[in-house]
């Protein structure tokens, strides 16, 4: 009876530690989904400039971002602090966005409707990413000296990476990002050195100081459907990695009177998003990808530009190119996704 007695409290200690645990993992997510709204509502309210640092690899440079929310609309300059004079800049007027780039004389324009900015919400994020994310709130700490909540998103499998968010107590606002891979190797960085949040913030703030005499002006737009293509290819849903599928952003209106096929997709899983081109595959690109393949040293064909993975296939004629902050393995797994209809 004695032994009896001794197992049964036994096994209720450990049901009420089990309980514990459960009640603080599921506290931990319900926390760190708050945090993760309070910053998208930051990034999509708030004004702000400041001074980051931006780090891929070995590669570091220092830029200065001024952002503004006025009347509804988002306005953005991103500029690389240099000593030798303007460099590079990124500025964001509502939907256009522009490049400027002083060294080649080239600024390309490019539509962009998402809004936010050079700093990514995470507005995906639903019951259903904890199929492929532990996301949880790592508790209170010091950025730079001022007070921040850390939340983490670790993946649960080898299709995504991590995202570890350092956001300020007061304002929910990202004082530093990571991207993380599963081995625990941050692959890029965002962090501010310091950060100002004024209530108005003047157009003058918002001009490029870049002289654009001379500048070559390109669009690079890319249309989401093109008459040229004979045949529908579309990511299937069946073929996608687990939890990737087809985000359509345009209206129904819109595509009914839309001319050719659609040639281009959103896929996400709501943390990490990937784009898909399909185009007609010329002689000349065809070579010129099995160069870049050849010269991007992987043996699985992914092209490696910093942080970001490109993969290019092709069949039956068409060139599809996918795009994104993922690993390797899951650009190339949406590429052999695409099929003919």
């Amino acid at each position: 009876m004695r032994q009896e007695a001794h197992s049964l409290n036994s096994m209720r200690v450990v049901v009420a530690l089990l309980a514990t645990l459960l009640s603080g993992a599921v506290h931990a997510t319900d926390s760190a989904h708050h945090w993760i709204a309070r910053m998208n509502s930051a990034l999509l309210t708030r004004n702000y400039e400041g001074v980051l640092v931006h780090q891929i690899g070995p590669k570091r440079e220092v830029l200065r971002i001024v952002h503004r929310v006025q009347d509804g609309r988002m306005d953005e300059r991103v500029a690389l602090v240099s000593t030798d004079g303007p460099g590079r800049e990124f500025v964001r007027k509502g939907s256009e966005w522009v490049a400027y780039y002083p060294e080649q004389k080239i600024a390309l324009v490019q539509t962009r409707n998402r809004s936010y900015g050079f700093l990514t919400a995470l507005n995906g994020v639903n019951d259903g990413s904890s199929r492929y994310y532990n996301i949880s709130d790592a508790g209170a700490v010091s950025v730079h000296g001022r007070a921040a909540q850390l939340i983490r998103l670790e993946p649960l499998d080898a299709l995504r990476y991590g995202y570890r968010f350092w956001l300020d107590i007061g304002t929910g606002l990202p004082l530093k990002t990571q991207l993380v891979a599963r081995s625990g190797e941050v692959l890029e960085e965002i962090a501010f050195i310091n950060l100002s949040l004024p209530e108005k913030i003047s157009d003058e703030l918002l001009k490029p100081e870049v002289d654009t005499k001379g500048f070559r002006w390109m669009n690079r737009d890319v249309p989401m459907h093109t008459p040229g293509l004979t045949a529908n290819y579309s990511p299937r849903k069946e073929l996608l990695p687990a939890g990737f599928r087809v985000r359509i952003f345009t209206k129904p209106s819109e595509e009914a009177k839309a001319e050719g096929p659609r040639t281009r997709f959103i896929v996400s899983d709501g943390i990490a998003w990937v784009s898909v081109f399909v185009e007609k595959a010329e002689k000349e690109a065809v070579e010129r990808d099995l160069k870049a393949a050849k010269a991007g040293g992987r043996a699985d064909g992914v092209v490696m530009v910093g942080s970001t993975a490109v993969f290019v296939a092709h069949t039956n004629g068409a060139r599809i190119t996918v795009v994104g902050e993922v690993p390797p393995l899951t650009v190339r797994s949406i590429a052999e996704a695409v099929k003919p209809e």
